[in-house]
């Protein structure tokens, strides 16, 4: 918090005392007038993504594909504004790279390229070219038929943010290192990555090489070309 209150007294030229503002807050924390958000781990089960697919495929009142994004987010770690911000324009399909405008920074917006893997770049194909953004919806809208769908399904304390702590317990439960895990996920920093990481299983594991809402034989195909494409340097 005095971070933020520092960056704002320096960039607006507001005469706050940051000195103040800490003291202060050490004060509240002390006093457990405020407390930390608590670490969140919830990790959806296939069972339950299985569930929540086959309840979109079948219903005639969504307005909004919630099984294509629900797949897609499961690979490629992106926050639910990240994916209503792809635009066709900022794919390379050649390279399995996407450009991500304005993400989320503790310090401001910042812009770079992530890999994509094979599920996510496949479900992109799927989307048709209507609209600059690939996936065109509004984040609300997506929060809320995603947790009225839940609420049907009585499918307890799960969120769409939820299924980002899935993508990168995953590619860890997969073998991935460190390194090749961040270029997907366009994290900089151990720590910060770490707040997503709910290990279920070690080793190189792949829980949904046999799972039935990806073709039989995408899990014999995908890890070679995974290895490839995060060797090769990202496109400034």
């Amino acid at each position: 918090m005095s971070v933020a209150f520092r960056t704002i007294a320096a960039s607006r030229e507001w005469p706050i005392a940051a000195d103040k503002v800490a003291t202060a807050f050490d004060v509240a924390v002390r006093t457990r007038m405020v407390t930390r958000a608590g670490k969140r781990d919830r990790r959806p089960t296939l069972a339950e993504l299985e569930t929540i697919i086959d309840y979109c495929r079948s219903s005639r009142k969504l307005t909004i594909p919630i099984d294509e994004l629900v797949l897609f987010a499961i690979f490629p770690v992106r926050r639910m504004e990240e994916i209503t911000g792809l635009h066709w324009d900022d794919l390379d399909d050649e390279h399995r790279q996407i450009l991500l405008r304005d993400a989320k920074d503790p310090v401001r917006p910042v812009s770079f390229w992530a890999h994509l893997p094979d599920e996510a770049l496949t479900r992109i194909q799927r989307q048709s070219h209507v609209d600059k953004c690939i996936f065109p919806y509004q984040s609300k809208s997506i929060g809320g038929q995603f947790g009225g769908i839940n609420k049907v399904l009585e499918i307890k304390d799960l969120r769409f943010h939820d299924l980002r702590h899935e993508a990168v317990s995953y590619w860890f439960e997969r073998g991935f290192p460190i390194q090749w895990v961040a270029q997907i996920t366009g994290h900089r920093s151990w720590s910060t990555l770490q707040r997503y990481t709910h290990l279920y299983e070690f080793g190189e594991v792949d829980k949904s090489a046999r799972w039935r809402c990806w073709p039989a034989n995408r899990a014999s195909q995908c890890h070679d070309s995974h290895i490839q494409a995060l060797k090769k340097p990202l496109r400034d």
